[in-house]
């Protein structure tokens, strides 16, 4: 049976599939470590909907006990992120190909930033039929922001300055010189869940700034990224 268990780390990042949820059928709630946990439905898809809260513990928490208690069987990341390359523009979607912490670092030791001492992987590669159904759901949807698909970038900063973006890309393009494009808070903490209890996941996220100081200017669009990305999400679930 498919189960998917869906992650946002705002309210704004939930807010329309829970809606939708409710329009659907009956919504059972179940608490679980000081978090709400919705059952139901979208279309015919059964999911497991929750808000982590912001960052990357958050997440893999709420990633655990999805797959532990829940026993879902793919995990779907939703929200906002960043944009680190030059050729997204705001409201854009991006869907993950892999994800990887930018903020991991054990270079005195030798090690490149961003690997994790210990594990096969410290880059988690995304499952490639759910990308093929969110592109599909994409284009049947007629949204008229621009698809990518790309590496995705996780940790516990947020990015409003042009040094810290130069320093993330800089860092991930020297793992084995694939660039993110996008920044964000949680994805790579859900992708590394999903990796180590061999589930798939993707990262779904809809860009709301361009990561760099024109956020100062309040060009921040956090509650129409969040409808974007979830839109999509629905799209999937009711396709």
């Amino acid at each position: 049976m498919t189960l998917f268990g869906v992650i946002g780390a705002m309210e704004v990042e939930i807010a329309l599939l829970l809606q939708k949820m409710e329009e659907t059928a009956a919504v059972k709630t179940k608490q679980i470590a000081s978090l709400t946990f919705y059952e139901g439905e979208i279309g015919k898809a059964a999911l497991v909907l929750v808000k982590s809260g912001i960052g990357t513990v958050n997440a893999a928490l709420c990633a655990q006990i999805l797959i532990s208690e829940f026993k879902v069987s793919h995990l779907i990341n939703t929200g906002i992120a960043g944009a680190l390359s030059k050729n997204l523009g705001v409201l854009d979607v991006v869907l993950s190909t892999d994800a990887v912490y930018h903020d991991f670092r054990v270079t005195g030791f030798g090690y490149k930033p961003c690997i994790i001492p210990g594990m096969k992987k410290s880059v988690f590669t995304a499952d490639s039929k759910l990308i093929e159904k969110a592109k599909n759901a994409y284009t049947s949807a007629h949204f008229v922001h621009n698809l990518y698909t790309g590496r995705i970038a996780t940790g516990n900063i947020f990015v409003d300055q042009t040094s810290e973006k130069a320093r993330i890309i800089s860092d991930v393009r020297d793992l084995d010189g694939i660039s993110p494009i996008a920044v964000e808070m949680e994805g790579a903490a859900i992708a590394h869940v999903a990796y180590v209890n061999q589930i798939p996941f993707l990262i779904i996220r809809s860009i709301s700034d361009t990561a760099d100081e024109s956020i100062e200017k309040g060009e921040y669009k956090e509650e129409e990224a969040a409808k974007v990305s979830s839109f999509i999400v629905q799209s999937i679930l009711e396709d």
